[in-house]
């Protein structure tokens, strides 16, 4: 599971490091990297975005 798919369903990023099974500070640098390479200007936006996307998905496919 992706980092921001994580903190998406309300799971901390300390959560999401021992759901991926990494560290804390791993999972800190996915995100930084993810957020930069994505064009968005704030990792908290890049959340929104996802939580925005998460919530169109059919329940069916989720």
């Amino acid at each position: 599971m992706f980092p921001e798919l994580c903190l998406v369903v309300d799971l901390s990023m300390r959560e999401t490091a021992d759901k991926m099974h990494i560290s804390y500070n791993t999972a800190r640098n996915h995100m930084a990297r993810i957020t930069e390479k994505s064009g968005f200007g704030s990792q908290s936006e890049l959340v929104r975005i996802a939580s925005d996307l998460a919530a169109r998905v059919p329940s069916s496919l989720s």
